[in-house]
């Protein structure tokens, strides 16, 4: 037993560690993962909605009520006109905030449910990119593009990982 912890301990630091794109993570950090990521889009959501009001796209009383609903709504308000002409797609989207929703009401069926693909956080991942980008074209504020930032990350997770 002494001798195959050391080999894996050894293997470990010293082999690359490749997962197919059809690996589950079932690991409990994966919680944390995807509630933060649904948060972070949530919130890019609603400072695009503080934008939006604030150039007079949307009026004051439109604002309040778009503010209060729930995420997947805010996101078809903003995206409309692009989700009519096919230019944008929710479906990662809707996935990640429904696995999202998975991890705030935790229990033993969700922990079960709550094994994604790699291919499905990459498909998340990538979707939320195409919407990023929109609002950073819209936004064009000085800061670092977080689109970039998420694209390069998963450059990162296929070259090392999969």
């Amino acid at each position: 037993m002494s001798n195959a912890w050391q080999k894996s301990q050894f293997r470990a630091e010293n082999e690359k560690h490749k997962f197919g794109l059809n690996h589950r993570i079932d690991s409990i950090e994966i919680l944390g993962h995807l509630n933060n990521f649904g948060f972070f889009i949530e919130t890019l959501v609603n400072r695009h909605l503080l934008f939006l009001n604030q150039t007079g796209v949307i009026d004051e009383f439109s604002y309040a009520r778009i503010s209060i609903s729930k995420i997947m709504e805010r996101l078809i308000y903003i995206f409309k006109d692009d989700l009519n002409n096919n230019k944008v797609h929710l479906n990662e989207i809707t996935n990640l905030f429904s696995l999202r929703n998975k991890t705030v009401h935790f229990t033993p069926d969700n922990a079960i449910a709550l094994k994604p693909k790699i291919s499905e956080l990459i498909q998340i991942w990538s979707q939320s990119i195409k919407i990023i980008t929109k609002f950073e074209q819209k936004e064009k504020f000085n800061e670092e593009n977080f689109s970039k930032r998420l694209e390069e990350h998963i450059i990162e997770i296929k070259t090392h990982w999969t």
